[in-house]
């Protein structure tokens, strides 16, 4: 689950995004983009792909370090595993350093910190100031190098990954719903989604399958670390080679194959909503499919549209339009506005065709596509628009 902190660089998806991509190049760079920041990428002999952005002037630095590994790959009646191994990870004691706590957490990186588990991977951010980068990377390589897990925290984690998975899917209605959609699209997921709610899927997993778990998992050949900040003054490459070079390489992890989306239509009752409140899911085209870059550009334009038609949602909705190409590449989510007697799921399909009928009324010029892209080319390794690069400085 992610705990998402006052400040991380918005352009640290966008460094993830090659690593992660499974034909992307060992080595790339270093390439200086046009918004004066230097892109590079490389690959250690143990398989650690490394993906570098120097922003000049930037007051702090951020390492990501990304594993080939998210809520896919939980094993059938474990629901919610892969939060607990997360939670684990990044708070267990290492041979170095003790446990650490969530609530240490604010003194311990006052510029924010994030555990996010995402259906294709699992990914931890730490954000410091410049100086202490090469203690930033040290710790990273010291989870990597493995952790120890006692009983007791073990225990603790459980019971926070328990309290999150309850807020994520029964107590948080808008995230709920986020979960819901690729559940009732998935065979068996609405079981699932039942087990990863309860923590009934977490319930009975002691030490040593966590152990083994981890060891297989965080490990060099199925992670990419991602470092963004000023760099132009630190000898990166030896330090990342000096850090993590010495880890055994491990094994990239076997998925148990593609999850197969498929159409659906539910109603469900929730005693916890005050009125109804409703999601389309639109299946996405594969990202090694020839059409996705097209349909992704088009997927923008009408996600925009319907922002702006359908206004601002009601809490706890925050958004008409969410995809993430990074964490859940398969699925678009949009929220149509549900009115306070309408229960229906027919209905949010004919507001949206009515959407899409709208925006085939209007006339896209050249300039409208270019302006389009250009919000969303620094997201796949273009520079970084004015607005994005005010926040990270």
């Amino acid at each position: 689950m992610a705990r998402l902190r006052p400040w991380l660089p918005a352009l640290v998806l966008f460094l993830l995004a090659p690593g992660l991509a499974p034909c992307a190049r060992a080595d790339l760079g270093p390439i200086a983009l046009d918004d004066s920041t230097v892109f590079e990428s490389f690959k250690l002999p143990n398989g650690l792909r490394v993906v570098t952005r120097d922003v000049p002037g930037c007051r702090y630095v951020d390492v990501t370090v990304a594993y080939d590994f998210g809520q896919n790959d939980e094993p059938q009646g474990k629901e919610g595993m892969s939060a607990l191994l997360a939670e684990l990870e990044f708070y267990a004691a290492t041979a170095e350093t003790p446990e650490r706590t969530r609530e240490e957490m604010p003194s311990l990186r006052p510029a924010g910190w994030d555990v996010a588990v995402v259906p294709r991977v699992t990914r931890f951010s730490e954000i410091a100031p410049e100086n202490l980068l090469p203690g930033l990377v040290h710790q990273a390589a010291d989870r990597m190098r493995g952790i120890h897990v006692t009983p007791a925290a073990l225990k603790r984690a459980t019971n926070a990954v328990r309290a999150d998975l309850d807020s994520a899917y029964r107590l948080n209605l808008g995230l709920a719903l986020h979960h819901a959609a690729r559940a009732w699209g998935t065979r068996g997921g609405e079981a699932a989604f039942g087990r990863a709610a309860t923590g009934r899927g977490i319930q009975g997993i002691g030490v040593r399958e966590i152990q083994q778990q981890a060891s297989a998992v965080f490990v060099p050949a199925n992670a990419v670390l991602s470092v963004a900040g000023s760099l132009g003054t630190i000898p990166l490459r030896a330090l990342v080679q000096s850090e993590f070079g010495s880890i055994p390489a491990g094994a990239p992890v076997r998925h148990v194959g593609p999850t197969s989306l498929d159409s659906t239509v539910r109603t469900v009752p929730r005693p916890e909503a005050s009125r109804p409140m409703g999601v389309l899911g639109l299946i996405v085209p594969s990202l090694d499919d020839t059409t996705h870059a097209a349909f992704y550009l088009q997927l923008a334009l009408v996600g925009a549209h319907c922002s702006r038609s359908w206004g601002r949602p009601d809490s706890p909705l925050t958004s008409r339009f969410h995809y993430s190409i990074f964490d859940d590449p398969e699925l678009a989510r949009f929220y149509p506005p549900v009115g306070p007697a309408e229960t229906d799921p027919e209905l949010q399909r004919i507001s949206y065709v009515k959407a899409l009928q709208e925006l085939g009324a209007k006339i896209m010029t050249p300039n409208s596509y270019i302006a389009l892209w250009r919000g969303l080319d620094w997201l796949l390794g273009g520079p970084l628009p004015p607005e994005i690069f005010e926040r990270v400085l």
